[in-house]
């Protein structure tokens, strides 16, 4: 038997989330970490907002800073330009 092949279903760069997450990120060249671009984007899933971002072809570095108090891990994200 053939094994199944994954498939990701994402949303297009028309949809108006994944639309303003990609402003957000174009605007801030510092980046944003995980929990600001869900908070000004109003997503509950910031990490796979950016995940379908890069399906459509935008690169997007994460880069992790560390541990918050409570033991969380905390990423930023940059919109890499011009690759």
């Amino acid at each position: 038997m053939e094994a199944m092949k994954k498939t990701f279903h994402h949303g297009t760069l028309k949809s108006p989330r994944l639309k303003m997450a990609l402003n957000y990120l174009t605007y801030k060249p510092h980046g944003l970490t995980t929990i600001q671009l869900g908070t000004l984007c109003g997503s509950t899933r910031p990490s796979s907002d950016v995940a379908e971002l890069r399906a459509n072809g935008i690169h997007i570095r994460t880069q992790y800073e560390g541990k918050t108090e409570t033991g969380r891990r905390v990423y930023r994200y940059f919109l890499e330009e011009g690759v």
